[in-house]
Order: C-alpha cells, then structure tokens, then sequence
C-alpha cells in the first residue's frame, strides 16, 4: 500500500495540470486539482490553499482586470524565507504575476519560493 501512495505521489509530481479559478472575495486553491491555479482578480481576494503533495512545485498565476489594482492576502500557512519576502501583486491593469510555492507537509506549510512580476498581457 506504501508503494502503491508513493507512485500515485510520483505522478502526481511528474504531471503539470493547469486550473482556470473563478473570482470571488474569497478563493479556496485546491492544489489536489492542479499544481498551476490561474484567477483574475475583481476585487481584493483572500485565498485559502489545500492539498498538494509533499515537495510538489505549485503555480498561482494572478492577473489584474482591466481596471486593476486589486491586492491579495496569502493564507497563513504560507512562509517565506529570508531572502525572498512578498511584497504584493503588480497593481497595474491587465499585468500577470507568477508566484511560486514548494509544499512541506511536515511542516503544513506551502514555502514561497519565487515571485515573476508584471507580465503584459
């Protein structure tokens, strides 16, 4: 049965699936869909991350409507390190960010690892 998890986790890892989320005030990203979530913002949102796989490599996409400057807040199981902080998303209309997490399930926590800012749509 351990092996049996194990290979399932292995695909899972191997795989990039990408989700299309609809907006609203408050997003929960199941990252048992898919290891790339993609939303335009409408207003401020909060999100709410579950599931994913242990070391498993998670995308948000977030893109600015085209009146933009709408803010987010990550949950608080998201950590970032020393060296790289979120500072927030690109305000700007009709601009994308890319922000990068590592889940650590030991930890409970989806480790912000990379942020790819302003993207012109």
């Amino acid at each position: 049965a351990a092996t049996a998890a194990a290979n399932a986790a292995n695909e899972q890892l191997a795989a990039y699936t990408v989700k299309q989320n609809d907006w609203s005030s408050n997003v929960t990203i199941d990252w048992d869909l898919a290891n790339c979530h993609r939303i335009t913002l409408q207003g401020p949102t909060t999100f709410t991350f579950v599931g994913g796989v242990d070391g498993e490599k998670l995308t948000l996409e977030i893109t600015q409507n085209s009146t933009g400057g709408h803010t987010i807040s990550l949950p608080s199981t998201v950590r970032a390190g020393s060296s790289i902080a979120f500072t927030g998303v690109s305000l700007s209309p009709d601009t994308m960010d890319k922000l990068g997490f590592m889940r650590n399930t030991y930890a409970n926590k989806y480790d912000f690892v990379s942020v790819a800012q302003g993207f012109t749509l």
